[in-house]
């Protein structure tokens, strides 16, 4: 997630050259033929208006929509936030040893089961951009868990398995009882609503036909607009060319950027930067050190 105020005119620069080039090149062919030739073609500026009027119609409903996605993301991040302080205050609020030699035993427990939820956070961070989910943080898991791990399909799925099954464990051994069980298990489900709420968004993409519609229109709008404003701008033609298509391809930009959140680029949902927020306060539950990473040097941008 971009959090300066202002863009790098460098990125700027680099999501636009391409087309730019291409418009300025092809503006200036049409300018030098009327003016070589003395042929205007005198297209009527009412032709590019209405098709500005559609583009700009197409272009407003995705950037709209692409936003919705992106701003859905961010609130169903924030709700793992929270819902992660609830599961850890829970943990360490309710597992109490059944005896007092017990007690070594359900500390353990405790902190297995939060540093195994700071691995979840990370481990669906990482899924979700579909990077390797065991490639870091394994030290957090249980002795042998890693491995185990290595043939699961959905490795956040199955770490939700686990922890349920240890609470189940807890419970049984009377370290739990039914009402915090449950309440734990709350916890649980509103987490795995988060996750399938991720991967809705994730695997359902953003309607082509829009884009695509979108995009064509475009295109033929930037043949037009020289051949209707050449016989009175003449040479203007060219940066007023430039402006109008450069207005229309940022607003297209923006939408491509926020359609998918959880593709690992700037404009992206910062799930790792608040994944290290779960970890300092979980870890702050269990009574552990952690300090958060310095990210003042990143240049505006949270991954």
């Amino acid at each position: 997630m971009i959090t300066r105020r202002r863009l790098d005119p460098l990125q700027v620069f680099r999501a636009t050259v391409g087309p730019m080039v291409l418009v300025s090149v092809y503006a200036v062919g049409v300018v030098w033929f009327e003016h070589e030739t003395d042929t205007p073609l005198d297209l009527p500026i009412a032709i590019p208006a209405m098709l500005g009027t559609a583009i700009s119609i197409l272009l407003g409903f995705k950037t709209s929509a692409a936003y919705d996605r992106w701003w859905e993301a961010r609130k169903i991040w924030g709700g793992i936030v929270n819902d992660s302080r609830t599961f850890g205050r829970r943990v360490v609020s309710f597992l109490r040893p059944a005896s007092e030699g017990e007690a070594t035993v359900v500390r353990e427990l405790a902190e297995d089961l939060l540093h195994r939820h700071i691995f979840w956070v990370y481990a669906t961070s990482r899924f979700l951009r579909k990077e390797p989910v065991l490639e870091s943080g394994l030290e957090l898991l249980p002795e042998g868990e890693a491995a185990a791990l290595e043939v699961s399909k959905h490795i956040p799925n199955e770490l939700l398995d686990r922890q349920a099954r240890d609470l189940r464990s807890a419970l049984g051994k009377g370290w739990l009882d039914t009402y915090q069980h449950v309440s734990l298990e709350d916890s649980l489900t509103r987490l795995t609503d988060h996750l399938g709420r991720c991967e809705r968004i994730k695997n359902t993409g953003f309607p082509a036909h829009y884009g695509y519609l979108a995009s064509r229109i475009l295109w033929l709008f930037a043949l037009l607009v020289p051949w209707s404003l050449g016989r009175d701008l003449i040479w203007w033609t060219i940066p007023v060319t430039i402006a109008v298509i450069l207005t229309f391809w940022m607003i297209w930009v923006i939408g491509e950027a926020l359609a998918d959140p959880f593709e690992n680029r700037p404009t992206d949902t910062p799930m790792t930067s608040l994944a290290e927020a779960i970890e300092r306060d979980v870890r702050q539950q269990l009574g552990e050190a952690y300090t958060l990473p310095d990210h003042s040097q990143d240049g505006g941008v949270l991954m």
